[in-house]
Formats: C-alpha cells, sequence, structure tokens
C-alpha cells in the first residue's frame, strides 16, 4: 500500500515532513464539490468539509505526489455530525500518479455512512494480508462493480459492507462483462492507496484510548479487529440489504 513503510503519510520519500496548511474557504468548497461528484449529495458529507478545520498536506513518496486532506476533531456540539473527537482524520487524497490526477475518498469519510463509491468484493482472509500492506491480487476478488466512470474503488470483506481499503482498480477489471479475476488469475486487481492498519492509519489513532465509538481506531466498523484484520459483521453487503 502507499502508506505501508512507517513515516510515510507525515514525510515525504526524501525525509521532508509535510506541512499542514488550513484550507480556504473557497478552496474548501471546491473540494466538497469534487467529493460529491466521488460519493454523492448527502448532507453528512456536507458538513464534514464546511465545518471544522481542514488543512492539507503535500507529500511525495516514491509512487506519486499526494495530497492529503485532513478534519480536525469535532467539538462537542457537532460530534453527532463528525463522530472523531480526538484526533485530525484524513477525508481526502489527491494523488497524482505519471500526471494522472486521483480523487480518492478516506477510509474515516467512508465510515460516516453508505455512498456511491463502487466496491471490490473478497474473502475475509485477504484482509489480514492487506492490512499488512499488501495490494488486492485478482485470485482473491470475488466480485468487481459494474462499468464505472471512475477508477477508484473500496474494498469490503463478504458480510461487512464498510470498506476496510481504498485504491484503483486496474484497467483490465473495469469493465465487470470482460474482467477475468478469481481463482487462477495472476496480478494485481487493485493498487491500495490507504487501508486499515497502515501508517496513515497508525497516524490517526487517539492519543487517548477509547474503548468505543470511532475514537477507538476502528473507524466505527464493528468488523475491524486490532488493526490487523477485518471480520463480518452481522450486516448483509449492501445490495443484498
Amino acid at each position: 500500500a502507499m502508506f505501508h513503510k512507517e513515516h510515510s503519510s507525515v514525510a515525504s520519500s526524501k525525509g521532508k515532513k509535510g506541512k499542514d496548511v488550513p484550507l480556504r474557504r473557497t478552496d474548501r468548497k471546491h473540494l466538497l464539490q469534487v467529493g460529491q461528484e466521488v460519493l454523492g449529495v448527502t448532507t453528512e458529507i456536507e458538513n464534514v468539509f464546511l465545518k471544522g478545520t481542514i488543512f492539507k498536506r503535500s507529500l511525495k513518496l516514491p509512487s506519486a505526489s499526494v495530497d492529503l486532506f485532513f478534519r480536525s476533531p469535532a467539538e462537542e456540539e457537532t460530534k453527532e455530525e463528525w463522530p472523531y473527537t480526538q484526533s485530525s482524520q484524513c477525508i481526502w487524497m489527491q494523488v497524482d500518479e505519471n500526471r494522472t490526477i486521483y480523487e480518492v475518498p478516506g477510509l474515516a469519510l467512508l465510515s460516516i455512512g453508505p455512498t456511491k463509491l463502487p466496491t471490490v468484493l473478497v474473502p475475509p482472509q485477504v484482509s489480514k494480508f492487506v492490512c499488512r500492506g499488501a495490494h488486492v491480487m485478482r485470485a482473491g476478488i470475488l466480485r468487481v462493480p459494474p462499468a464505472s466512470t471512475t477508477f477508484v474503488v473500496g474494498v469490503c470483506i463478504v458480510g461487512n459492507p464498510q470498506p476496510f481499503a481504498v485504491g484503483i482498480l486496474h484497467p483490465d477489471l473495469r469493465n465487470s462483462n470482460t474482467a477475468k479475476f478469481g481463482p487462477g488469475t495472476n496480478g494485481t486487481g487493485v493498487t491500495v492507496l490507504h487501508a486499515y492498519g497502515d501508517d496513515l492509519w497508525r497516524h490517526q489513532l487517539p492519543n487517548i484510548k477509547s474503548t468505543d465509538g470511532h475514537d477507538a481506531g476502528h473507524y466505527g466498523n464493528k468488523g475491524f479487529v486490532n488493526g490487523q484484520y477485518v471480520v463480518p459483521t452481522d450486516d448483509p453487503p449492501e445490495d443484498e440489504a
């Protein structure tokens, strides 16, 4: 994954620490517009982008240049809208890979409600490898989304609809009618950019240990265990609910 290495979410590959620059209101509105194009228009998403403080951190990594956008912790009166009260959370990433810009929602943002982000389905056992920094291999994919204009996808396990990773779907898999995946296939299916257990997750952990709620370090996902793997919950996949 892009943030597998230690301190990769706070410093560029040459060791220069990224500066956190507050976002102006006009830039926030533009970022909100981008977010709504990718995820759909909801009050929850609008509140995340327009309330609190948002700051940008720019990094140059071996594989790409990345702008990370963080949302400040919620104040007491707004925690119903943004459930993270202890530490700032990455809500968006703009990834420039060989002059191609990918607009990528952060897992904290994906934790506050259903979105229209396409998802790839994998067995639960795949999650432990992704949480350790692996990409999603074609052989471990059970389902790809229908043909879509976006190449950015969430990754979910069977029986747990909340994405535990987000990344870029391989071009060969972007048409579900011709895509080849599952046992017997080779190669990477999803290039993971951000996942449970990565360096970005570690740096967002609250200083104060919490045993419940989103501040416990599991993005509100009942199936995310100890930063190491994801298990099914009682919730069926969204398309079967």
